[in-house]
Formats: C-alpha cells, structure tokens, sequence
C-alpha cells in the first residue's frame, strides 16, 4: 500500500479520540509516568485534544503535505543511488587492477556432476612483482 503515512495518521487521529474518552493519571516520585490507572499520590489530567476543528485541519495538511515531500525525497535519492557508478578495485599502489582476459563461461562443456566432484585448489598468497617502469 502507498497510504501508509495517511493511514497512520488517520489511525493516529482515532486513537486521540478514543483516549480523550478515558482517564489519565500522572505518577511516580517526579511526575514522569503516565497510566491508566488511578494510583497513590497520582493525580488525574486531562487528556483530550484541546485543538480546535481548524488547527486539526491545518495539522492533517502539514502532515500530508510531509508525506507527499519525504515521497519526493526518497525518489530522488533512489535515482542518486541509481546513478552511482561503483568504485573499480586498486592494488596496493592504488593501481587498477586489470580485469582477466577471458572469463570462464558455464557452457563450454562442463556439466554439472563434473562440478560437483571438482575439489576447490587451496589459495595461495604470493607477492607481486614491481611493476616495469
């Protein structure tokens, strides 16, 4: 779906009118939690939304509005990433490394139950020669 940040907003808006229906106490030594439940040295306040129909009007255009931007922003980026051509490997001295001559291609007689017989050659690390000058 491409209404998920509208949904959610409406999803939003329907659960602010649903807890402006119930009660909300604040708790704790220094006023910093939040229940539903009524307890010792609590206090109860209000939760209800005190805008206006206007002000919740502006408020749902400035967050579809948000929402048709940050669409905007992520196809750009996505065309940015697109177009984003991939660093070639270098060799210590920052050399490109030349590419193999030929690559090996599947179709040139070999058959799969050759492959899964073959045993993997162990890597072996050797030193490069200097480059000619």
């Amino acid at each position: 779906m491409r209404h998920y940040p509208f949904a959610f907003g409406v999803l939003l808006m329907a659960s602010v009118a649903i807890t402006s229906a119930q009660d909300a106490y604040r708790c704790g030594p220094d006023g910093s939690t939040f229940q539903q439940m009524p307890c010792a040295k609590g206090e109860a306040i209000d939760v209800g939304d005190r805008r206006s129909a206007k002000q919740r009007r502006e408020a749902e255009g400035i967050a579809k509005r948000e929402a048709r931007l940050a669409k905007r922003l992520e196809r750009e980026r996505l065309k940015r990433e697109a177009a984003i051509v991939p660093a070639t490997a270098t060799g210590i001295n920052g050399q490109p490394i030349p590419q193999a001559a030929s690559t090996p291609s599947a179709s040139k007689g070999k058959t799969k139950s050759k492959r899964k017989n073959a045993v993997a050659k162990p890597f072996t690390a050797r030193v490069p020669k200097p480059a000619k000058q």
